[in-house]
């Protein structure tokens, strides 16, 4: 984040302690940032189970070079389906 926005701060005040909650940033192939605050269904163990099913399936969408918004998200949803 440091490399791509001037001035930022992180306000991460979940629920609960272990949440649905997260936040996640990184380089699309065509160089571009992305940045993704998601708020998985549920709270606690489920939603955390959530939000790891979710990043997993973004770092997959990013590393079959994927770029565009739309096209990543339905990768996700396809690749939490499955």
């Amino acid at each position: 984040m440091d490399q791509n926005l001037k001035d930022y701060f992180v306000l991460f005040q979940p629920q609960d302690i272990v949440s649905g909650y997260f936040y996640w940033a990184g380089e699309l192939n065509n160089g571009n940032f992305a940045m993704v605050n998601r708020d998985s269904t549920g709270h606690g163990v489920s939603g955390a189970i959530m939000s790891i099913l979710n990043i997993t399936s973004i770092e997959s969408a990013f590393k079959d070079k994927l770029c565009n918004p739309a096209v990543i998200f339905n990768d996700c949803r396809k690749t939490i389906v499955e």
